[in-house]
Formats: structure tokens, C-alpha cells, sequence
């Protein structure tokens, strides 16, 4: 981190298809222990691709807006629960690949000028 006096911003990106919520509350730990040591704002942050809904991009992208809502509506309850200080609203990056998306969260990052980023698991196949 650069300057510990002042906030810095850390992306979590966090996975809304995700099957097993402990790797989610064990980032939620390590965000914790970071929030006692140093002033940061949390920015949650999930991907979505055509390969992980099964769907071409061809249906996908006509339903970007819906599927960007339902994404953060899906997050949100689960959020709201670890009762996480300076975090803000959910974001959604919707992207036609894996590889565009990694392009795309790294773009994001940067443009946020983040200090970290924390995965939780993006560990689908």
C-alpha cells in the first residue's frame, strides 16, 4: 500500500455462482484483519462470461443489464450479512471471455486505482 494514512481501495472479486460460501467468509477475514491495520474501502466486484452461464454471447448480450442485476441482487443479501464497514454496492463486469474479462477487472483495478485485490476462488471448470 502506498500511503497508509489515507484510504486505499481494495477489489474483491467475488464469484456469484460460487458453490462453497466458507472461501467467501475466509476473504471476508482477511479483509478484516487489513481493516485493522489500515484504512481501506472495499469494492466487490464479480465476472461473468458466456462460459460461465453456459450460454453464447450471442443470448448473453441482449440480457447484459438483467443478468447485471440479478448478479448484484444475488450478491447483495450475502454482503450485507458480513456487516463489512466502507464497502461499496456490488459491481459486475460482463465480458464476451475469460481472457477479455481479466483484461477487463485489471482495467477496472487500475482505473480505481486499487491498492489490492482480493480473490476469494473463481474455481469453475
Amino acid at each position: 500500500m502506498k500511503n497508509l494514512s489515507t484510504e486505499s481501495n481494495v477489489i474483491w472479486a467475488i464469484d456469484p455462482l460460487i458453490n462453497n460460501p466458507k472461501n467467501l467468509v475466509n476473504a471476508k477475514k482477511i479483509i478484516q484483519v487489513w481493516k485493522l491495520q489500515y484504512p481501506i474501502r472495499v469494492m466487490p466486484v464479480s465476472i461473468l462470461t458466456p462460459d460461465d452461464l453456459h450460454m453464447p454471447l450471442s443470448l448473453m448480450a441482449p440480457w447484459g443489464e438483467r443478468l447485471r442485476e440479478l448478479t448484484e441482487n444475488a450478491v447483495k443479501p450475502f454482503l450485507r450479512s458480513l456487516r463489512l464497514k466502507n464497502m461499496t454496492e456490488p459491481g459486475v463486469i460482463i465480458s464476451s471471455s475469460r481472457q477479455d474479462s481479466i483484461d477487463e477487472f485489471l482495467n477496472f483495478a487500475r482505473n480505481q486505482k486499487a491498492q489490492m485485490i482480493i480473490t476469494s476462488t473463481h474455481e469453475r471448470n
